[in-house]
């Protein structure tokens, strides 16, 4: 499971132009302790340093223990904007989005 983490992390990073050190400092955790997780390097993890990572990056900690299937950054993106629609419009938005990925199958 931390092997998705790491790639997770690195992914999101990236993806917000961030580097290494930019994201150790959001998450007030070391460079090295961002390089290790990313190249999954830490056998042990703690929980609080990850949410800080993960709060650093706009994530939920949740996001990353995603099935290896949704762990890209765009659909982790996805979901956590379907999150956060109130419950009331999500349903229809999804049924759209629904829609739509069964067109182009």
């Amino acid at each position: 499971m931390i092997k998705s983490v790491g790639k997770i992390i690195r992914e999101c990073r990236e993806k917000q132009g961030l580097t290494i050190e930019k994201l150790a400092e959001r998450a007030e955790v070391s460079d090295s302790y961002i390089s290790r997780l990313e190249r999954n390097n830490i056998a042990n993890a703690r929980v609080a340093k990850l949410a800080d990572v993960a709060n650093a990056l706009g994530l939920d900690l949740a996001d990353l223990f995603t099935d290896s299937k949704l762990d890209d950054p765009y659909t982790i993106e996805l979901l956590k904007c379907l999150k956060e629609i109130p419950e009331n419009k999500r349903q229809d938005i999804s049924k759209s989005i629904l829609q739509i990925l069964k067109y182009h199958k």
